[in-house]
Formats: C-alpha cells, sequence, structure tokens
C-alpha cells in the first residue's frame, strides 16, 4: 500500500485517499504555481511512503518568523511556509500549504513543529 492511498484499516474504518484541496485565499497563492506544478508537489511528497520522512521535509518547509507572547503570558511561535521552486524559494500562505499536500493543521501542529530537528530535509 502506498501512503495516501484509500485503504481500509485494521480496525475496519474506510480510510479515503488524500487530495489536494487548492482553495482560494486573500493571497493569490495559487496564481505563483501551475496546475502542473501544484499535482507534481503534491505526488511527489505521498510516493516518498514514509510518514516520518514527510514529517522531516514539511519541517524543512516551516521558518520560524519569531515569537509572540499573548496577554495571558503563554508565547506562540510565529510560522512562514516556503516551498522550493527551480533555483527560487516561494513563499505561502498557511491555507495553501495545507491544501497543496492534502494534510490538516493537526498534523503540522503535534508531529512536524514539536519533534526535534535532527535529519531535516531541505523543502
Amino acid at each position: 500500500m502506498i501512503i495516501g492511498e484509500g485503504h481500509v484499516s485494521l480496525r475496519g474504518f474506510v480510510r479515503p485517499a488524500k487530495q489536494q484541496t487548492i482553495e482560494d485565499c486573500f493571497c493569490n497563492c495559487r496564481n505563483q504555481f501551475s496546475l502542473e506544478q501544484m499535482r507534481m508537489f503534491f505526488t511527489d511528497f505521498w510516493a516518498v511512503g514514509n510518514h516520518e520522512k514527510q514529517n522531516y521535509y514539511l519541517r524543512g518547509c516551516l521558518e520560524v518568523l519569531g515569537t509572540e507572547t499573548l496577554n495571558n503570558g503563554t508565547t506562540r511561535k510565529m510560522y512562514r511556509y516556503k516551498l522550493k521552486l527551480r533555483e527560487s524559494t516561494v513563499y505561502v500562505c498557511r491555507k495553501f500549504f495545507l491544501g497543496l499536500y492534502g494534510i490538516n493543521e493537526s498534523r503540522i501542529r503535534r508531529k512536524v513543529r514539536h519533534q526535534n530537528n535532527k535529519c531535516k530535509i531541505q523543502c
């Protein structure tokens, strides 16, 4: 089984195949890429076939902008999402980034941001 393909889990749950969900955003990130390029990002990502390697790749696409302190005293990091396109780096919004790879915010929050950064694969 290839990661990202539809399947039935060991507990009998039907898991649909991952899909790109490119939505329009205020920053018009979609206009920076052709449909072919967007499809290539998606298929290459899911073809890796290893969840851990995918997380390392995603971690390489995050750039910490700084830390913000909230009114209640807690701090949070602010991130920027980047994609490598030929020889240049293109920055995109979170909404576009998540839709491009067919993932959700919880994967970024739980499995990418909070792991240590050894073995980082560049985006």
